[in-house]
């Protein structure tokens, strides 16, 4: 469902589609409201692994020191008027985030991760248009992680865009920006295989 005005559809005007039709998630971008693909259970469990683990090593700071994160799913982010996204798993650095009950948030977040969806269309969303939406905005980091392709990337932000920082598959065990202080196995990030 897309659903196209005559003129740029705002944050109202996705709320309004929202009450209308409660069970379905909905974006914002550039002006038109697009809605999120329904996720399926590998997509689900994958989105939990990854905030769980991150929320486990990190919600009080990195081990050694330094402050900690908050984080959240599905939460609505705007990164400019127009533009409110709902990352899988969004991650803000505590002491950017002073206040967390506004919506949508209008902090951008450190780190964001998209878990890739099955249909062409959303695949082409986060790995197309939420790169260059989350680059405008410069998310200092971007993770895409494909529970088919059992893979993570992980993107940093520069002044020219982002770089490609680290790929893993599954059986491999990295230090992922930003968060570098922990070893993970991709696998652990992922929804377990089909037995």
């Amino acid at each position: 469902m897309v659903a196209r005005a005559s003129k740029p559809a705002t944050w109202e005007d996705l709320l309004a589609l929202e009450a209308q039709h409660p069970d379905h998630a909905f974006e914002l971008i550039n002006g038109v409201i697009v809605e999120k693909a329904q996720p399926t259970l590998s997509h689900g469990e994958t989105q939990l692994a990854v905030a769980a683990w991150g929320r486990q090593h990190f919600r009080k700071g990195p081990p050694g020191g330094g402050r900690g994160w908050v984080f959240g799913t599905e939460v609505d982010v705007e990164l400019k008027p127009g533009r409110v996204v709902r990352p899988d798993v969004a991650g803000w650095r505590c002491e950017r985030l002073p206040r967390r009950k506004d919506r949508p948030l209008k902090v951008v977040p450190d780190w964001t991760c998209e878990v890739m969806s099955e249909g062409p269309s959303d695949r082409r969303r986060d790995l197309v248009t939420k790169v260059q939406l989350y680059a405008e905005a410069a998310v200092p980091f971007y993770w895409t992680i494909d529970p088919e392709a059992r893979s993570l990337t992980v993107y940093r932000w520069t002044d020219s865009g982002y770089l490609v920082a680290l790929t893993g598959a599954a059986d491999d065990v990295v230090r992922p920006p930003p968060f570098e202080a922990v070893d993970v196995k991709v696998a652990d990030l992922l929804a377990d295989e089909d037995e």
